[in-house]
């Protein structure tokens, strides 16, 4: 039972670093890294196109990282309280929750990033 709710407890960190994550997407301090965030050639060359992506995500990274942080919380009460499958299931569902929120908040970093560089690029009238 301890075990499982160190698990749970991992799970919600997890899910409370991915809002840390989003919550410096939105406000733009997060800070190009070869290790985390959406690189691309374009964003790890150019400044206005990975702040640009990164803005772009957070919403979806917010997303995530809520469902992993709740999913993490319920599993942990769950395993105080009793044991049986469905606290390993909501662990599993509760990281795996994460996966598809990110890979869907590159497609709006993609498009974000190409914009901000093509914005830019543009000579003023």
């Amino acid at each position: 039972m301890l075990g499982t709710v160190v698990a749970a407890a991992a799970v919600a960190v997890f899910g409370v670093m991915l809002i840390g994550w989003a919550r410096a997407c939105r406000r733009g301090e997060f800070r190009r890294s070869w290790i985390v965030g959406y690189r691309t050639p374009l964003t790890l060359r150019d400044d206005r196109a990975w702040a640009a992506a990164h803005r772009a995500a957070a919403p979806f990274i917010l997303v995530a990282g809520v469902g992993t942080l709740v999913g993490g919380v319920a599993a942990a009460a769950l395993a105080a309280v009793q044991t049986g499958e469905v606290v390993p299931l909501l662990l599993g569902g509760a990281t795996v929750w994460a996966l598809p929120w990110v890979v869907i908040g590159g497609f709006p970093a993609v498009r974000a990033s190409r914009a901000a560089v093509t914005e830019g690029d543009r000579a003023p009238e």
